[in-house]
């Protein structure tokens, strides 16, 4: 899996995402439940971190490191991936090619998510300003 892509993130937030992106993809469950803890990330469901990097750890680890070696797309509360969930991008065929691509979800899911649920409810990843990691969840 390639490295964080940190390409307009301001300088915090691009240390953070490369932190988290090297322990995704070593498969580090002790430094992703620390960085999770030290900024209260809010994992899918409030689960914590202990739960969610090691019940669930291979397919958190891949799509954490797969989230976050897309482009990163700016919101109102830090850095969102992949951009399909962005408003902007929610219609964009392309945008939806790209996850399916990048194998975040199948091209089944894709055409459910979009009938069912009027765009990406996905794996998404947040990274504020400040370097906070501020969520790593999936659904609505």
């Amino acid at each position: 899996m390639a490295p964080a892509n940190t390409a307009g993130m301001s300088a915090a937030a691009a240390t953070k995402a490369k932190k988290i992106s090297t322990a995704a993809r070593a498969c580090d469950a002790a430094t992703l439940v620390t960085l999770a803890r030290a900024d209260a990330t809010g994992l899918a469901g409030d689960q914590p971190a202990a739960s969610v990097f090691t019940s669930k750890a291979g397919s958190s680890y891949v799509a954490l490191a797969i989230l976050l070696s897309m482009a990163p797309t700016e919101a109102f509360d830090g850095t969102i991936q992949p951009k399909v969930f962005s408003e902007q991008f929610a219609q964009s065929d392309a945008e939806w090619d790209k996850v399916v691509s990048a194998g975040l979800i199948t091209r089944a899911q894709a055409t459910k998510m979009r009938q069912d649920d009027g765009g990406y409810t996905g794996y998404r990843v947040g990274i504020s300003e400040d370097g906070t990691w501020t969520y790593f969840t999936t659904g609505r």
